[in-house]
C-alpha cells in the first residue's frame, strides 16, 4: 500500500474563550458547533487495523470546551495502543 499513515488529528471545534492574536480562526462566528464522539466511535479502531497509528492530536479554538468528546477519542487512542496523545 502507498499511503503511509501514521497520525490523526481531530479538530474538535473552533469555538473557544480566549482571544488570542495568533488565533487561526479569528472572528469567526462561534456556533457551538463540533465533532461528536458518539457519532464517530470505532472510526479510529477501524483506521488502526490497517495502519500503524503513532500519534493522535485534538485540537481547534478550545477542544476541552467539549471535554467529554476529547476523552471518548482519547479512551478509544487507548484502547488501540496509541502511544503519543
Amino acid at each position: 500500500m502507498y499511503l503511509n499513515l501514521n497520525r490523526v488529528e481531530y479538530v474538535i471545534t473552533n469555538n473557544c474563550t480566549g482571544r488570542c492574536k495568533h488565533c487561526s480562526v479569528g472572528d469567526e462566528v462561534k456556533n457551538g458547533i463540533h465533532i461528536q464522539y458518539d457519532k464517530m466511535k470505532g472510526v479510529l479502531s477501524q483506521i488502526c487495523k490497517r495502519f500503524d497509528i503513532k500519534s493522535i492530536m485534538c485540537f481547534g479554538g478550545e477542544p476541552l470546551l467539549y471535554h467529554q468528546e476529547v476523552e471518548g477519542i482519547m479512551s478509544e487512542a487507548n484502547s488501540c495502543n496509541i502511544g503519543s496523545r
